[in-house]
């Protein structure tokens, strides 16, 4: 007797083909990537200052950016935060018009950035005002102001003028909003010896 070998022919089972089962699944994950992408890309629009490019006070405000600051502050990490306030924009605005005063502040970003480095974060945080926040700063004081200097000359030479103070965490505050409000009184201090 011989035998016999039975093949069976793959059944089709009632939810579909599997070859078929198989496509949808590769269709779905692609559609999962795309959709991960496209939120992706609205949460970096929606922190995102649609004139200059720059972080945005939204970010500022973001849960996100506390949650890294806080554990920056916990490790006992040293940053700074910078208040810059642009110079004159009033002046530009009344005498040139509004799209110049957008031009200098776009201007002024540029420079912010170009003073700053890749991990820094540079946040307009109102109309001509903007936050830099500076990761790993030194411990001495005199290198902090050197690094505030240095912004400044580079913002000068770039041909746009603005006040600025500075803020240290762990020396100066623990949080966040504190160290803004340092900074903020500095950069008004800097603005009014500057103006004497």
């Amino acid at each position: 007797m011989e035998d016999k070998v039975i093949v069976q022919e793959p059944k089709i089972q009632e939810e579909g083909d599997p070859l078929e089962l198989r496509r949808i699944i590769e269709d779905l994950k692609k559609e999962i990537s795309l959709l991960k992408e496209e939120n992706q890309m609205l949460h970096d629009e929606s922190f995102t200052d649609g004139l200059t490019g720059a972080y945005n006070k939204k970010f500022l405000q973001s849960t996100e950016l506390k949650r890294e600051l806080n554990s920056r502050f916990d490790r006992g990490e040293l940053f700074a935060v910078v208040v810059a306030d642009l110079d004159h924009l009033k002046d530009i605005n009344d005498s040139m018009g509004h799209e110049e005063g957008d031009l200098y502040i776009k201007k002024f970003t540029e420079l912010l950035k170009g003073a700053s480095r890749p991990y820094d974060r540079v946040i307009r945080s109102g109309g001509d005002e903007f936050i830099i926040i500076l990761y790993g700063v030194p411990k001495e004081d005199s290198e902090i102001t050197k690094m505030r200097q240095r912004i400044r000359d580079f913002v000068e030479l770039g041909g746009c003028e603005a006040s600025f103070g500075i803020a240290i965490s762990t020396k100066d505050a623990h949080n966040l909003e504190d160290m803004i409000n340092i900074a903020d009184k500095n950069m008004y201090d800097d603005k009014n010896s500057r103006r004497n």
